[in-house]
């Protein structure tokens, strides 16, 4: 599911507060650092073999934040880039 559909009040708090560039960096941040704690208690707990079918559940919680972080970020650029489009027209 989408970071936009699935998180959209915490994201439009950061988009609020910051604007929708710097408030979607803001938030691939926090996603980053909830990949940091996901990805730290699987190094400390993971002691176990898995099933190679699937993988672990924080495993694949961390891929999700990964792939939301990316998301962000690329957002963040399109808004940059119609931004700085915007600025050039201007002048």
């Amino acid at each position: 599911m989408s970071i936009f559909e699935n998180r959209r009040d915490w994201l439009d708090d950061f988009e609020f507060k910051l604007g929708p560039l710097r408030g979607h960096l803001a938030a691939a941040l926090d996603v980053l650092t909830d990949l940091s704690v996901v990805l730290g208690t699987h190094v400390a707990y993971c002691r176990v073999g898995r099933d190679a079918q699937r993988p672990m559940p924080d495993m694949q919680q961390a891929i999700d934040y990964v792939s939301q972080a990316k998301e962000l970020v690329s957002s963040a650029i399109r808004h940059a880039h119609a931004q700085a489009n915007t600025e050039q027209r201007r002048e």
